[in-house]
């Protein structure tokens, strides 16, 4: 009788351990999970920043071709001097 006993109580015990141990992956799931969050936003927003930069750039050039163009243009027609 004291032998089933003792086996109960050991069954039980390793029950509240591995209910324990969920408990405790389900929080590091959740933290995880959060984290995955996070990163994603991050990343989602270096990429937004990224394509503004570059957008910027292009801008840029383009802005840069075309003053180079007038200023090309201005040279030809003898309106403009270079010093």
């Amino acid at each position: 009788m004291e032998y089933r006993r003792q086996q109960w109580v050991k069954a039980i015990r390793e029950r509240d351990h591995k209910q324990d141990q969920m408990s405790q992956l389900a929080r590091e799931k959740e933290t995880v999970q959060e984290r995955l969050v996070q990163i994603t936003r991050e990343r989602d927003t270096a990429l937004r920043v990224s394509e503004n930069r570059r957008r910027a750039w292009e801008m840029h050039r383009i802005q840069s071709l075309e003053r180079e163009n007038y200023l090309q243009d201005q040279i030809e027609a003898g309106l403009c001097w270079v010093f």
